[in-house]
């Protein structure tokens, strides 16, 4: 038996072949995918709302500290926000 079950779908503002995510603390979740940034209203909504704008080229990653702390990779640099 497999360790992972589906539980559900959602569709993020981005394409998904280039969109990144992780989950804040609060169980929100944050993605990009290099140009944008974008944030979940409320954990388990599915309704994002932009938190910043990047332009920073493919995303490669993007991790959240727990202390909230974002940082977003693109092979070149790496982006720290709060």
């Amino acid at each position: 038996m497999d360790a992972y079950q589906r539980v559900g779908e959602f569709d993020l503002p981005y394409p998904a072949t280039v969109s990144v995510l992780d989950a804040l603390p609060d169980g929100r979740l944050i993605a990009t995918d290099g140009a944008g940034v974008v944030v979940e209203s409320a954990a388990g909504s599915r309704a994002f709302r932009p938190l910043a704008t990047l332009n920073a080229g493919y995303a490669q990653f993007l991790r959240v500290s727990p202390g909230g702390r974002a940082a977003f990779g693109n092979g070149r640099e790496v982006i720290v926000f709060d």
